[in-house]
């Protein structure tokens, strides 16, 4: 049995899949993209034609935003109703939340930082400390839905 070590640690992408696996990849996110662009399409487009609200929506605006925000990032209603049940919600919401932001800004590394600067920042303790917090919430997304 041949085990191949890395040297340096860092980030691998793709996993060295072909250049057909590339166009494979990018065609099926750009069909992906066009079917949610077009759901969100449809679903302003049904909002839109319906009647005039009659309740004005957009009045203290910044106190309503600073309100629901609160709700959000403190799950606060959640927990009101279900300690159990608010606990797997949080979670849901910041495993998620991490496992995304994790992956947009390895996005933007990949295609603005190396591309752009041929500059990488995804190596050594940096990329271990990196893949440990996402790791770590991974698994409580994981934890959550189970």
């Amino acid at each position: 049995m041949s085990i191949i070590a890395q040297t340096e640690v860092t980030r691998e992408t793709y996993w060295g899949i072909s250049s057909t696996g590339y166009a494979v990849f990018y065609l099926l996110t750009a069909i992906t993209l066009l079917v949610f662009a077009y759901g969100v399409y449809r679903r302003f487009a049904r909002y839109a034609d319906g009647d005039d609200d009659p309740f004005a929506r957009v009045d203290e605006l910044p106190r309503r935003i600073a309100a629901a925000s609160k709700i959000v990032l403190s799950n606060e209603k959640q927990f009101d109703r279900d300690l159990y049940g608010g606990l797997m919600h949080a979670f849901v919401l910041w495993g998620f939340l991490t496992l995304l932001i994790a992956t947009l800004i390895i996005g933007f590394e990949q295609y603005a930082t190396e591309m752009l600067l041929n500059l990488s920042f995804w190596e050594g303790d940096f990329y271990l400390a990196y893949q440990f917090v996402v790791d770590a919430m991974g698994l409580l997304f994981v934890v959550g839905i189970g």
